[in-house]
């Protein structure tokens, strides 16, 4: 099993390890990835654990914890790869597309999502685009984009 530690990155640098490591390894006979977030100060669990697991599930990753039996503690996370690669927008499209309706302008859009990442937002949203699940039309002056289905 393949360790990488996350301690002192920020949530950004964290998912961008993740999705390059991941993809890394999902041509390879490792079939584990155990993640080290660390459980975070507030007595509630931290920004980096909840936000990485966030980001997993939304993006169909499996993975185990520490209430799955899984004996790790509260400051890991076991990644179970997949057959195909990661991208770090993808759990970003479904929120993106769930904000889009009603209309919004690019500046919102990129405003509301920012601490995911300019580079990831930027690939979000053109994936979205291009899939046709947003859709541009002009609101006044203003081009707007708004979920098509």
């Amino acid at each position: 099993m393949i360790e990488v530690d996350l301690h002192g990155l920020s949530v950004t640098e964290s998912l961008a390890t993740l999705v390059a490591k991941y993809n890394a390894l999902v041509p390879s006979a490792h079939k584990e990835l155990l993640l080290v977030h660390g459980y975070g100060s507030s007595g509630k669990g931290g920004v980096l654990k909840s936000q990485i697991r966030n980001f997993l599930q939304e993006a169909g990753v499996r993975f185990c914890t520490e209430q799955d039996g899984f004996s790790c503690n509260r400051g890991q996370t076991l990644v179970l790869l997949g057959a195909s690669a990661l991208s770090a927008g993808q759990g970003l499209e479904g929120k993106m597309l769930e904000f889009c309706s009603p209309a919004k302008t690019k500046e919102k859009i990129f405003s509301k999502f920012h601490k995911s990442g300019v580079k990831v937002v930027q690939e979000a949203f053109s994936a979205l685009v291009k899939k046709s699940l947003l859709k541009e039309s002009w609101k006044g002056k203003h081009k707007v984009y708004e979920r098509s289905c």
